[in-house]
């Protein structure tokens, strides 16, 4: 398992795509034995629709195998990260850190809240670029 997993974060890490689903497929028999159900019951679909991807998506497949699988926030070799991760990074983090300031915790006013979060993440981000702050002046990853 140590092994799939390093190879996991390689591919991950370097872009590189057809490593990937390959990695992620030899995972699903721990995944079972570890009775992680969602992920169990995910990746089949998961790796049944990267199959199709070539014929449903050309482009996408394409752009995937060039390395672009991967989030970079930088430029460099080896830095790729998880779409999960960069979310985390920017969209989840402006909003657990600045955006909520202020927000009711009343059903109404956190769907509103909800809803118009898209658009104010957009406008922070913007911001930040800007002003030149932010993930887009550093050099690597910080966590």
């Amino acid at each position: 398992m140590i092994m799939i997993l390093k190879r996991y974060i390689h591919a991950e890490r370097a872009g590189l795509w057809e490593e990937h689903p390959a990695e992620v497929e030899k995972m699903l028999p721990y995944l079972v034995a570890a009775r992680h159900y969602r992920y169990d019951s995910c990746i089949p679909c998961y790796l049944a629709a990267m199959r199709e991807l070539s014929s449903v998506a050309p482009d996408v497949a394409c752009a995937f195998r060039d390395g672009h699988s991967t989030v970079r926030q930088t430029s460099r070799k080896f830095n790729g990260i998880w779409s999960d991760m960069a979310l985390e990074k920017t969209y989840n983090h402006d909003a657990k850190t600045q955006l909520f300031h202020g927000v009711s915790l009343q059903p109404a006013a956190m769907e509103k809240y909800l809803q118009a979060l898209p658009v104010l993440t957009a406008v922070s981000e913007q911001t930040k670029a800007m002003a030149h702050l932010g993930q887009y002046n550093q050099k690597h990853h910080e966590e």
